[in-house]
């Protein structure tokens, strides 16, 4: 109870430094965010351990107090799994799952905070949810810069209040991390853009190495909005149509292509031929796994290249807006299913209330929603297409969610927005 105590008084510390930028209600919304993630801590370990009883987490927190049990006999031991961490094989005569991947990490880094913190399960997955909502209000800083002042409360809401993200990113899970890490790239790359090299160098390579060290593919979507966005954004400051000047379409296209090449050869993993090839495996694993949350995009018996095209459009509408209400048969799927539900009538309204040409105008005149588009459509279709259960989809999504509800958020006219956004 003490290690807990101590954690939560540590996370009301930096929220209180934290808080400085901000302004009137954004002071509110940013400690509400920091409460809702201790509450979302404590109702999920309640309901991964004293409810279902088993669960990712608890696993973690198993086989990393075994690690730091056996570490903390020999100091020198806690080097090596600082190296599992950062997925490396790690010198330890103990096994841990999948060493050298993002699950040894996982264990690793949770190990490390057992042996600061003790064996408690709170304080560890209070440590996990202050990360993530650190890389969280990493993208909000972002946001506020780059989008009118009127748009800030709904920003905020997107960023720091989402149910399932909030839910599932407040323990001992690898979407913690991610979205930790996705945060402060986004953070770093801004600076980069805007010639703040140093300060953008740190924050883009920290939120690098915890993204590679969790989910490694999540690099890759945002190699092509970072493509997009940095082409947007010159051809706009030379005052330049979109293709009136070849070049930055070169540019931006070599950025992106350049990128994702370079990434297949660090996380060999993912490059383009390994990822379709592991896709069509964890949709075979999904035809042998049926339960109530299961679904099926692609035919069992055609799981090919032409097959997942054909399927893409299916697997993004899948990772936007599913499940749908009438899909709902829990309570952890009622929240979700609301909170797709009303993307969904967001979604609608945007479209009813505005024509398809004021969108595009709105959309050209910001570079930064030119980047949540097409990183929320390479990340959406890639998880609609790998993901085959209802539960593990509202999970794996999170890192696109802040992305897709800016979206939502800036082009929905509840009020008379500016001329651009």
């Amino acid at each position: 109870m003490l290690s807990t105590i101590i954690v939560i008084i540590f996370g009301f510390m930096l929220t209180a430094v934290a808080q400085f930028p901000l302004r009137g209600r954004e002071v509110i919304f940013i400690w509400l965010g920091l409460l809702v993630h201790v509450f979302g801590t404590f109702a999920l370990v309640w309901i991964t351990r004293d409810y279902y009883g088993y669960g990712d987490m608890l696993t973690f927190f198993r086989m990393g107090g075994e690690a730091a049990a056996y570490a903390m006999q020999e100091p020198i031991r806690i080097l090596e799994l600082f190296k599992i961490a950062l997925t490396l094989k790690g010198d330890l005569p103990l096994e841990i799952a999948h060493r050298g991947d993002s699950t040894g990490a996982i264990v690793a880094i949770t190990s490390l905070l057992i042996i600061v913190f003790g064996k408690s399960l709170h304080a560890v997955s209070l440590v996990f949810s202050l990360a993530a909502f650190s890389g969280n209000y990493a993208v909000y800083l972002v946001f506020r810069r780059v989008f009118p002042r009127a748009y800030r409360v709904r920003l905020m809401i997107v960023c720091l209040l989402f149910p399932s993200a909030v839910f599932w990113t407040s323990g001992i899970l690898k979407e913690a991390i991610a979205i930790c890490g996705l945060g402060w790239l986004y953070f770093g790359a801004f600076r980069l853009v805007n010639k703040r090299y140093l300060l953008g160098s740190l924050f883009a390579a920290f939120g690098s190495i915890l993204i590679g060290i969790s989910k490694a593919y999540i690099l890759f979507p945002f190699a092509l909005g970072f493509g997009a966005w940095l082409f947007w954004r010159k051809a706009m400051t030379q005052n330049s149509s979109l293709l009136s000047k070849p070049i930055y379409v070169v540019v931006g296209i070599a950025i992106a292509v350049g990128g994702i090449l370079g990434l297949g050869i660090l996380f060999p993993r993912y490059a383009a031929d390994q990822v379709i090839e592991s896709t069509m495996t964890l949709q075979g694993y999904g035809t042998r796994i049926t339960g109530g949350s299961s679904y099926q995009l692609v035919d069992p018996m055609d799981r090919s290249l032409s097959g997942q095209v054909i399927s893409a459009p299916l697997a993004l509408i899948s990772s936007l807006f599913r499940p749908f209400f009438f899909e709902v048969h829990n309570a952890l799927s009622a929240i979700n299913g609301f909170e797709t539900s009303l993307l969904l009538i967001g979604f609608i309204l945007t479209f009813v209330k505005r024509k398809p040409r004021e969108i595009l105008r709105l959309l050209s005149t910001s570079p930064s929603l030119i980047f949540c588009i097409v990183f929320v459509l390479a990340f959406g279709t890639g998880v609609g297409l790998a993901t085959t259960n209802l539960g593990t989809l509202s999970r794996y999504r999170i890192p696109m969610m802040p992305f897709y509800g800016a979206l939502i958020m800036m082009l929905l006219p509840l009020w008379k927005p500016p001329k651009t956004l």
